[in-house]
C-alpha cells in the first residue's frame, strides 16, 4: 500500500493517535461553541474510520517522488481536503490523477484534523485554495478525480469553486458585523438545514472560512469563558 505519511495514523488504526484525536476535539469543539461530550468525541472517532483499514503502508510517497512503474507520473503534495492529499502528475500529456482535489459535480470538503505534531490545528480551506491555485497554475488539460466526471475545463471549473466560496466567505463576514458569534453559530446559520445530520464537515466547512476572515484581516475574536467569539472589523 502507497500513500502519504500523513495517512499511516489512520489507517493503521494508531491507539496513541486515536487517543489524541479525541482530547484534541473535546478541547477544540466546545472551544468553538460546539455542545459536545465523551459520546460524541467517541462517535466522531469512530466515523473518521469507518472506511478505513487495519493496515500499515509498505511505501511512502512525498512531493517530487515517483512510483514504481509510473515513471513518467509526478507525486505532488495537494493538502486541503486532508492533509494526506497527493495527486499525480504526467507533466509530457497535462494530465493528473487528482483524487479529491477537484471533483466535476460538488465542491470538495476541507477537513479539520488533529495535528500530527504540536498542537496547532490546521487551516484545511486555506491550504486547499492554495493547492488549487497551484493546480490552476499547473493548468493540466485533464484531471481525472477519484470520484464523478473526468474533467478537462480545469480552470473555469477552479474559478467556480473560488467564487462560490468567496461568497460564503462574505456571508460570513456579514453575520459577524451585526453580532459576535461562535464558530458553531455560524455554522448553524450556514448550514441550517444540515448542520446536525453533518457536524464535522459543516463545521469544518466553517472554521476555514473564519480562517480566511483572520488571515485578511477581516474579523477578530475574544474569548468568554473558553469559548470563542468572533466579530468582523470595522473597515
Amino acid at each position: 500500500m502507497i500513500g502519504h505519511p500523513f495517512n499511516e495514523p489512520y489507517i493503521s488504526r494508531d491507539k496513541a493517535f486515536m487517543e489524541w484525536q479525541k482530547h484534541f476535539f473535546q478541547k477544540l469543539l466546545p472551544e468553538l461553541g460546539v455542545p459536545f461530550d465523551d459520546v460524541k468525541a467517541e462517535r466522531l472517532i469512530r466515523s473518521a474510520y469507518a472506511f478505513s483499514c487495519t493496515r500499515s503502508l509498505t511505501q511512502t510517497v512525498t512531493e517530487g517522488m515517483k512510483i514504481n512503474g509510473m515513471d513518467d507520473w509526478t507525486v505532488l503534495e495537494m493538502p486541503g481536503h486532508a492533509e494526506s492529499h497527493i495527486v499525480l502528475f504526467h507533466e509530457k500529456t497535462g494530465r493528473i490523477l487528482g483524487g479529491d482535489l477537484l471533483l466535476a459535480n460538488s465542491s470538495s470538503n476541507p477537513i479539520l484534523e488533529a495535528p500530527k505534531t504540536g498542537e496547532k490545528r490546521t487551516e484545511p480551506l486555506l491550504d486547499y485554495q492554495r493547492s488549487l491555485r497551484r493546480l490552476s497554475e499547473l493548468a493540466p488539460n485533464t484531471v481525472f478525480p477519484g470520484h464523478g466526471d473526468t474533467i478537462s475545463n480545469v480552470r473555469a471549473l477552479i474559478k467556480k469553486r473560488f467564487d462560490k466560496q468567496s461568497s460564503r466567505t462574505k456571508d460570513v463576514r456579514h453575520m459577524l458585523s451585526e453580532k459576535p458569534l461562535t464558530a458553531f453559530q455560524v455554522c448553524q446559520q450556514l448550514f441550517p438545514a444540515v448542520y446536525e445530520k453533518e457536524l464535522f464537515l459543516t463545521m469544518s466547512e466553517t472554521v476555514g472560512h473564519l480562517d480566511i476572515l483572520a488571515a485578511e484581516a477581516g474579523i477578530t475574536s475574544y474569548w468568554d469563558g473558553n469559548t470563542a467569539y468572533f466579530r468582523a472589523i470595522e473597515r
